[in-house]
């Protein structure tokens, strides 16, 4: 209860004089309020309060939010921003507009005042707190890169600020690795989203797009036996659409005739009429039923338009792939029909090694030099023990990876030093990926442990 005191003078000094009024005051408000809510925001969540009266509480008739730029200690900054809103009836929960775009990483005065106005008698109640408005951290999950299928490539950033934890995930999926960065080689162009937090729970994503050229050089095969002297075969690529979305996409096809004992008796290489892709290869021009084949062969008619096949003769299909992204990959088919008399034919079909072949002539695309050809990591596989020999006359850095992007090692080949020894020993058995920077130069390099 607080005490007014009031005084009464007679200035003039009159006598006879009489004082009569009657005073009325109410000094304490009867009203008690409060509100509920959060210490610390991060941008762009919304700014919500709870506000009541407590019990035994007088009415209201107006109530106000308020915010007001302040220091740790609620002490106000001059010029800094305000904002404030006046409302009838009694407080209750109530979010601020989010078009205000507060100065994040700022302390704020949350305010609201409740009161009671007659026209007669003004009662007034005002809490307030000290909120921290947060920036959101900045996340990198690195630009978009493009890899060969079956390649590793690596997303997000090395060096990452102090304070922040990560996650990487494939649209709501697990968890795949939580650095910064990591190394990925997905079967398909995949988008990849890292989430950071910082030290006050504030998080932020970010997506790249890893791009992957399909560099399959599979193919299916199909045969037609309706003839009895011969069948045909068709060669059907199971990626159709490499041109469009490969640059610098190029193949080559080649047949050899195999005698029992699977030495090559002649070889077919690539001849233009067999480049129908996206088509299928229906081998237009090759006929074993009316040429005796040996050694190189050369095709010079577009007919048959199907290849004819000799029963009982086997066969090698040998298709290879490439792209400016991908270096060249092959794969090849046993084929043979055997059919005895008026039997049914009975067809063998299986995958087997690829001849040794050298892009040239037919093949359009040539391989790129590598950056690091002056490089030899060894043994690989290893046990544990790795030589990495590394011919330079500048200083080159050396970090070693897990799959999930860890950097387990890092070390440094000294200009004119031939060889670094690098112990794995210590490290689960699996895959790691070596990276070699010297200058402007970078290169990976797949490592085995068992």
């Amino acid at each position: 209860m607080n005490t007014l005191t009031v005084t009464v003078s007679n200035v003039n000094y009159y006598t006879g004089l009489n004082l009569c009024a009657n005073l009325e005051i109410n000094a304490s408000s009867t009203i008690f309020s409060g509100f509920d809510g959060p210490s610390t925001f991060c941008v762009g969540d919304p700014l919500s309060f709870n506000g009541y009266l407590s019990p035994g509480s007088g009415p209201t008739t107006h109530y106000l939010w308020g915010i007001q730029e302040c220091n740790s200690a609620g002490v106000v900054v001059p010029g800094g921003f305000s904002w404030e809103l006046w409302h009838l009836g009694t407080p209750g929960a109530f979010t601020f507009p989010s078009s205000l775009n507060l100065p994040c990483n700022k302390y704020y005065r949350i305010r609201m005042a409740a009161v009671f106005d007659n026209g007669q008698c003004l009662e007034w109640s005002e809490p307030s707190k000290v909120i921290y408005y947060i920036c959101r951290p900045n996340v990198n999950a690195g630009t978009d890169i493009t890899i060969c299928e079956g390649a590793y490539g690596f997303v997000g950033t090395l060096f990452p600020p102090s304070g922040m934890t990560y996650a990487w995930r494939i649209g709501n999926g697990p968890v795949l690795a939580t650095t910064s960065g990591m190394f990925v080689n997905p079967v398909a162009s995949t988008v990849y989203t890292l989430t950071g937090t910082n030290s006050y729970g504030c998080s932020a994503s970010d997506q790249v797009i890893v791009n992957v050229r399909p560099n399959k050089p599979n193919f299916n095969i199909s045969t037609n036996t309706a003839d009895n002297n011969y069948y045909t075969i068709t060669a059907a690529p199971v990626v159709q659409n490499a041109i469009g979305t490969q640059p610098g996409f190029g193949y080559y096809w080649s047949l050899e005739g195999l005698d029992a004992l699977d030495s090559v008796v002649f070889t077919v290489s690539d001849p233009v009429q067999w480049h129908t892709y996206p088509s299928v290869n229906t081998f237009r021009g090759f006929d074993h039923t009316s040429t005796f084949y040996i050694n190189s062969v050369t095709l010079t008619s577009n007919s048959p338009t199907n290849g004819r096949f000799l029963y009982n003769r086997k066969y090698r299909i040998t298709r290879s792939t490439w792209n400016d992204n991908c270096s060249q990959k092959t794969v090849s088919y046993i084929v043979m029909v055997q059919k005895v008399g008026l039997g049914l034919p009975e067809e063998i079909i299986y995958e087997t090694v690829a001849p040794e072949q050298n892009r040239s002539g037919a093949m359009s695309a040539q391989e790129p030099e590598t950056a690091d050809n002056d490089l030899r990591i060894f043994p690989n596989p290893t046990t544990g023990q790795l030589n990495i020999s590394l011919d330079t006359d500048l200083d080159a850095q050396v970090d070693v990876f897990d799959l999930f992007g860890k950097k387990i090692q890092s070390r440094t080949i000294a200009a004119g030093t031939r060889t670094l020894q690098i112990d794995l020993s210590g490290y689960a058995k699996g895959m790691y990926l070596i990276h070699v920077t010297k200058g402007s130069e970078t290169s990976t390099h797949k490592v085995i442990l068992q």
